[in-house]
């Protein structure tokens, strides 16, 4: 019984929380500074730390 609502939760979290946090992050175009010379000045990098941030 104890498992089932384990499975339970973790699914919905997985759902209503992990997905759509992903989803958010893979949008923004942040490339490495290798592949995008005005890295600092897109501001994307940054954009994706703190969505990571965000998430804690």
């Amino acid at each position: 019984m104890e498992q089932e609502k384990v499975r339970t939760a973790v699914g919905v979290s997985w759902t209503d929380q992990v997905l759509p946090s992903l989803t958010g992050l893979v949008e923004i175009p942040a490339l490495s500074p290798a592949f995008d010379a005005t890295w600092a000045d897109t501001g994307h990098l940054r954009a994706a730390v703190d969505h990571v941030r965000s998430c804690r």
